[in-house]
């Protein structure tokens, strides 16, 4: 099996966040490897993806892919970015407030579940299944 390699850069310097990023990985099962560098120079590219963690949301960029920048945010952070409260979201979606808080909280989503939710915020959602280089936009789920 081939190994994937990411490469995850840490803003803010070299305190007790980067150490624990690498400690919570290394945990995983993840070779970690410490790289400094100044303040707004570039990451070296491997050739993978890209993480970069810089506050609530995560930012990645995939090298060479269509579409490849974009936030990655929880349904909740979601929610905020759009400023959106969560009566707001639970009344276009015909949910009780609570049962919206519910689905926020979870881990595992039906994509009915994630595309009720995200046209609520006014938004779609588009399922992509990336296979090598290629992206190919599932329909009819």
């Amino acid at each position: 099996m081939k190994r994937t390699s990411i490469k995850i850069l840490v803003l803010g310097g070299d305190g007790p966040p980067r150490k624990q990023v690498a400690a919570l990985l290394s945990r995983a099962g993840f070779d970690v490897s410490t790289d400094k560098r100044r303040d707004g120079e570039p990451p070296a590219n491997s050739g993978g993806p890209i993480v970069v963690l810089d506050g609530p949301a995560r930012t990645t960029r995939t090298p060479g892919r269509r579409g490849g920048r974009g936030k990655v945010m929880n349904l909740q952070q979601l929610r905020e970015h759009v400023r959106q409260t969560q009566g707001d979201v639970a009344r276009r979606a015909a949910v009780s407030q609570p049962q919206l808080s519910r689905v926020e909280g979870r881990r595992d989503h039906l994509v009915s579940t994630l595309r009720k939710y995200v046209r609520a915020l006014g938004g779609d959602v588009e399922v992509v299944a990336e296979i090598g280089p290629e992206r190919i936009v599932l329909r009819d789920v």
